[in-house]
C-alpha cells in the first residue's frame, strides 16, 4: 500500500512538473506571437507610409510635367526669352528632381527597413 502512495505522490510530481513546463511554453509562446504582432503592426505602418511616398512622387512627377508643358506652351508662343525659359525650367527641374530623389531615397530606407523586419 505504501508503495502505492509513493508511487502516486511520483506521478503528481510528475504531473506538477509537466503543468510547470507548459506553462511556460505558453507565455513563452505568448511573447512571441506579441513581438510577431508588433513587427506586423510596424510592417504595416511602412507599407502605408510607402505608399504614401509613391503617391507623392507621382503627385509631384504629374506636376512637373504640367509646368514643364506650360513652359513648352510659353515658348512656342515666343512668350518666354529662350535663354531665360531654360535657366527657369533648368532650376525647377533640378529642385523637382532633388525632391524626388528624396523621396525615392526616403522609400528605398523604408523598403529596407521593411526587409530587415520580415527577416
Amino acid at each position: 500500500m505504501e508503495n502505492k502512495i509513493q508511487n502516486l505522490k511520483n506521478q503528481i510530481e510528475f504531473i506538477k512538473g509537466k503543468n510547470a513546463q507548459s506553462l511556460s511554453d505558453i507565455e513563452n509562446k505568448k511573447q512571441t506571437l506579441d513581438k510577431l504582432k508588433a513587427e506586423s503592426e510596424q510592417k504595416r505602418s511602412l507599407l502605408r507610409k510607402e505608399e504614401t511616398l509613391t503617391q507623392t512622387v507621382e503627385e509631384l512627377k504629374k506636376k512637373v510635367e504640367e509646368k514643364l508643358e506650360i513652359v513648352e506652351q510659353l515658348e512656342s508662343s515666343g512668350a518666354l526669352d529662350e535663354e531665360l525659359s531654360n535657366e527657369v525650367l533648368s532650376k525647377q527641374l533640378k529642385e523637382k528632381d532633388d525632391m524626388i530623389e528624396s523621396i525615392k531615397q526616403e522609400i528605398l530606407e523604408k523598403q529596407q527597413e521593411l526587409k530587415e523586419l520580415t527577416r
